[in-house]
């Protein structure tokens, strides 16, 4: 599958939030891969599961190793540096 990378978007976004939970993402604003510590994918009821980011490397697939019992309706994707968010938004 490929996805076209929209380059005017800091991150883009792929995924599926049913079954096992799982997104693509790929960077494309230098600033997030140099400064961000972590990518981050948050569900509304609070699970969260963190990757840290490396400066050479822009795509990046987290997931959730459970299907949660009650279907997602969306997550909230977040690049942190230390306890500050540099970037976030709603998917």
């Amino acid at each position: 599958m490929e996805v076209p990378i929209d380059k005017t978007l800091p991150i883009q976004v792929t995924g599926t939030l049913s079954g096992v939970p799982y997104l693509g993402i790929y960077i494309t604003n230098n600033k997030l891969i140099h400064e961000g510590k972590y990518i981050e994918m948050e569900f509304e009821e609070g699970t969260k599961v963190r990757k840290k980011i490396s400066s050479d490397q822009k795509g990046y697939i987290l997931f959730e190793k459970t299907t949660p019992e009650v279907p997602r309706e969306s997550v909230q994707v977040s690049v942190i540096k230390d306890s500050q968010v540099l970037y976030t938004n709603e998917y």
